[in-house]
């Protein structure tokens, strides 16, 4: 999650110039370039999914049944 909040830290919007400009101009790249800007808020958005879920009784209880992670 360090890596992700290093990535939200960035100005999306300038990185993503930065991204196109690099690579060269097309529609291919600019759809790369947003892809890299916008892929740390669903990370996040699943990371609290998964912990939210983790902590739910019926997940509690299948390990006190004895079942694996």
């Amino acid at each position: 999650m360090r890596i992700v909040d290093g990535a939200i830290a960035l100005p999306g919007l300038l990185f993503a110039l930065i991204f196109a400009v690099t690579l060269g101009p097309g529609y291919i790249t600019v759809m790369i370039a947003i892809g890299v800007v916008s892929w740390s808020r669903y990370a996040r958005m699943m990371r609290a999914e998964a912990l939210m879920i983790r902590s739910r009784d019926y997940i509690k209880a299948a390990r006190v049944a004895g079942a694996s992670h």
